[in-house]
């Protein structure tokens, strides 16, 4: 059996506008589109790889945006994606205040 693998590269700077949900969509179709089986997202796709930006861009796991588009083009694109990470916000149990993770 073989595997075809796409590594998905981007340089993601900080700008929210950039919506770089959709540059990872793009990516993972045209992944599809070229035969690949997985497509492999890089560590922190969505914001700028700093730790004092990480706050500004985390999500809540169950209700993010990126995890929900890249989810569903997975399934729709019937392809397997390795989404690397991404910031994640929790609410923190004793205080009942967002913390990030």
């Amino acid at each position: 059996m073989k595997l075809k693998v796409a590594l998905c590269q981007m340089n993601v700077v900080d700008n929210k506008e950039k919506k770089y949900q959709k540059k990872a969509i793009n990516m993972i179709k045209k992944a599809k589109s070229e035969g690949s089986d997985i497509a492999i997202l890089p560590e922190m796709f969505n914001c700028p790889y700093e730790n004092e930006k990480f706050k500004e861009y985390a999500e809540f796991s169950d209700n993010s945006y990126t995890l929900k588009s890249i989810a569903e083009t997975s399934k729709n694109e019937n392809i397997h994606v390795l989404a690397g990470s991404i910031p994640e916000k929790k609410i923190n149990a004793e205080t009942g205040k967002e913390k990030n993770l």
